[in-house]
Protein backbone atom coordinates (compact mmCIF):
# COMPACT_ATOMS: atom_id res chain seq x y z
CA UNK A 1 0.00 0.00 0.00
CA UNK A 2 2.46 2.45 0.97
CA UNK A 3 4.36 2.13 -2.72
CA UNK A 4 0.61 2.57 -4.27
CA UNK A 5 0.68 5.81 -2.09
CA UNK A 6 4.00 7.13 -3.18
CA UNK A 7 2.92 6.36 -6.71
CA UNK A 8 -0.48 7.90 -6.45
CA UNK A 9 1.30 11.73 -4.50
CA UNK A 10 3.39 11.99 -7.93
CA UNK A 11 0.89 12.16 -10.41
CA UNK A 12 3.31 14.38 -12.20
CA UNK A 13 1.16 17.70 -12.35
CA UNK A 14 -2.04 15.96 -12.57
CA UNK A 15 -5.06 18.26 -12.02
CA UNK A 16 -8.06 16.29 -12.31
CA UNK A 17 -10.05 14.54 -9.56
CA UNK A 18 -8.71 10.85 -8.91
CA UNK A 19 -11.66 7.84 -8.67
CA UNK A 20 -9.83 5.18 -6.85
CA UNK A 21 -12.23 1.92 -7.12
CA UNK A 22 -9.84 -0.79 -4.34
CA UNK A 23 -13.38 -2.47 -3.50
CA UNK A 24 -12.88 -6.10 -2.40
CA UNK A 25 -9.19 -5.50 -1.48
CA UNK A 26 -8.09 -5.68 1.88
CA UNK A 27 -7.14 -2.25 3.89
CA UNK A 28 -6.73 -1.48 7.44
CA UNK A 29 -5.89 1.63 9.01
CA UNK A 30 -2.50 1.86 7.73
CA UNK A 31 -3.84 1.74 4.31
CA UNK A 32 -6.17 4.57 5.12
CA UNK A 33 -4.08 6.69 6.36
CA UNK A 34 -1.78 6.26 3.02
CA UNK A 35 -4.80 6.88 0.87
CA UNK A 36 -5.79 9.83 3.14
CA UNK A 37 -2.57 11.41 2.06
CA UNK A 38 -2.98 11.32 -1.23
CA UNK A 39 -4.28 14.40 -3.53
CA UNK A 40 -6.78 15.14 -5.91
CA UNK A 41 -8.95 11.94 -4.75
CA UNK A 42 -12.37 12.83 -5.79
CA UNK A 43 -13.93 9.21 -5.15
CA UNK A 44 -13.08 6.85 -2.48
CA UNK A 45 -14.23 3.49 -3.09
CA UNK A 46 -13.40 1.26 0.00
CA UNK A 47 -16.34 -1.16 -0.13
CA UNK A 48 -16.09 -4.60 0.98
CA UNK A 49 -12.35 -4.04 2.26
CA UNK A 50 -12.73 -5.14 5.75
CA UNK A 51 -11.71 -1.77 7.20
CA UNK A 52 -13.19 -2.81 10.46
CA UNK A 53 -13.89 0.03 13.41
CA UNK A 54 -9.90 0.84 13.55
CA UNK A 55 -10.17 1.25 9.87
CA UNK A 56 -12.93 3.75 9.92
CA UNK A 57 -11.78 5.71 13.16
CA UNK A 58 -7.94 6.19 11.31
CA UNK A 59 -10.46 7.38 8.11
CA UNK A 60 -12.20 9.85 10.66
CA UNK A 61 -9.21 10.66 11.79
CA UNK A 62 -7.75 12.34 8.76
CA UNK A 63 -11.13 13.86 8.07
CA UNK A 64 -11.12 16.09 10.88
CA UNK A 65 -7.70 16.74 10.01
CA UNK A 66 -8.78 18.25 6.93
CA UNK A 67 -7.52 15.51 4.22
CA UNK A 68 -9.44 14.34 1.56
CA UNK A 69 -10.84 17.58 1.45
CA UNK A 70 -11.61 17.12 -2.06
CA UNK A 71 -13.49 13.49 -1.91
CA UNK A 72 -16.81 14.07 -3.83
CA UNK A 73 -18.00 10.38 -3.22
CA UNK A 74 -17.07 7.85 -0.63
CA UNK A 75 -18.02 4.19 -0.59
CA UNK A 76 -17.59 2.14 3.07
CA UNK A 77 -20.30 -0.34 2.15
CA UNK A 78 -19.67 -3.88 3.76
CA UNK A 79 -16.34 -2.49 5.75
CA UNK A 80 -17.44 -4.11 9.44
CA UNK A 81 -18.27 -0.73 10.73
CA UNK A 82 -19.92 -1.17 14.02
CA UNK A 83 -21.87 1.26 15.70
CA UNK A 84 -19.23 3.34 17.87
CA UNK A 85 -17.43 3.74 13.91
CA UNK A 86 -20.15 4.83 12.36
CA UNK A 87 -21.38 7.69 14.84
CA UNK A 88 -17.80 8.62 15.25
CA UNK A 89 -18.00 9.28 11.22
CA UNK A 90 -21.23 10.84 11.66
CA UNK A 91 -19.94 13.36 13.58
CA UNK A 92 -16.88 14.02 11.75
CA UNK A 93 -18.45 14.71 8.65
CA UNK A 94 -21.60 17.25 10.41
CA UNK A 95 -18.83 19.32 11.77
CA UNK A 96 -17.54 19.62 7.92
CA UNK A 97 -14.95 16.99 7.49
CA UNK A 98 -14.69 16.10 3.72
CA UNK A 99 -16.12 19.12 2.79
CA UNK A 100 -16.51 18.89 -0.80
CA UNK A 101 -18.59 14.96 -0.19
CA UNK A 102 -21.74 14.40 -2.27
CA UNK A 103 -22.34 11.27 -2.04
CA UNK A 104 -21.61 8.78 1.13
CA UNK A 105 -22.82 4.79 0.84
CA UNK A 106 -22.59 2.81 4.56
CA UNK A 107 -25.15 -0.19 3.54
CA UNK A 108 -24.10 -3.41 4.59
CA UNK A 109 -22.59 -2.40 8.31
CA UNK A 110 -23.76 -3.79 11.57
CA UNK A 111 -24.02 0.05 12.61
CA UNK A 112 -27.07 0.37 9.59
CA UNK A 113 -28.74 -2.50 11.84
CA UNK A 114 -28.47 -0.69 15.10
CA UNK A 115 -31.70 1.43 16.32
CA UNK A 116 -30.12 4.86 16.66
CA UNK A 117 -28.71 4.61 12.82
CA UNK A 118 -31.48 5.85 11.55
CA UNK A 119 -31.83 9.45 14.03
CA UNK A 120 -27.85 9.48 13.44
CA UNK A 121 -27.95 9.87 9.44
CA UNK A 122 -31.57 11.95 10.11
CA UNK A 123 -29.42 14.04 11.93
CA UNK A 124 -26.70 14.35 9.78
CA UNK A 125 -28.71 15.33 6.85
CA UNK A 126 -29.72 17.91 8.74
CA UNK A 127 -26.48 19.30 8.95
CA UNK A 128 -25.17 18.47 5.43
CA UNK A 129 -28.47 19.13 3.44
CA UNK A 130 -26.41 18.68 -0.04
CA UNK A 131 -24.63 15.15 1.53
CA UNK A 132 -26.97 12.29 0.02
CA UNK A 133 -26.27 9.37 2.34
CA UNK A 134 -27.31 5.93 1.15
CA UNK A 135 -27.82 2.88 3.16
CA UNK A 136 -30.37 0.93 2.23
CA UNK A 137 -31.55 -0.29 -0.76
CA UNK A 138 -34.09 1.80 -1.06
CA UNK A 139 -32.07 4.83 -0.99
CA UNK A 140 -32.64 7.10 -4.47
CA UNK A 141 -28.77 7.87 -4.42
CA UNK A 142 -29.64 11.23 -5.68
CA UNK A 143 -26.40 12.62 -5.86
CA UNK A 144 -24.11 9.82 -7.79
CA UNK A 145 -24.39 10.79 -10.95
CA UNK A 146 -22.69 13.90 -9.92
CA UNK A 147 -19.55 12.38 -9.00
CA UNK A 148 -16.31 11.58 -11.01
CA UNK A 149 -16.34 8.02 -12.22
CA UNK A 150 -20.36 7.98 -12.28
CA UNK A 151 -22.67 8.44 -14.99
CA UNK A 152 -26.66 8.37 -15.72
CA UNK A 153 -27.84 4.90 -16.17
CA UNK A 154 -28.26 4.47 -19.98
CA UNK A 155 -31.84 2.51 -20.27
CA UNK A 156 -31.77 0.46 -23.55
CA UNK A 157 -34.56 1.32 -25.83
CA UNK A 158 -37.37 -0.96 -26.32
Amino acid sequence: MEAFAHALHDCGGRTAALDLDLGGNRMDAAGVAWLALTPLVGALRLFNTGLGDAGVRCLVQHLTQGHLGQVEYLDLCGVGMGAAAAAELSAALAAGGAPALLVLEVGANPATQEDDWEEAVQQLREARPALDVVWRTSDPGEGRDQVPGNSPAIQAEE
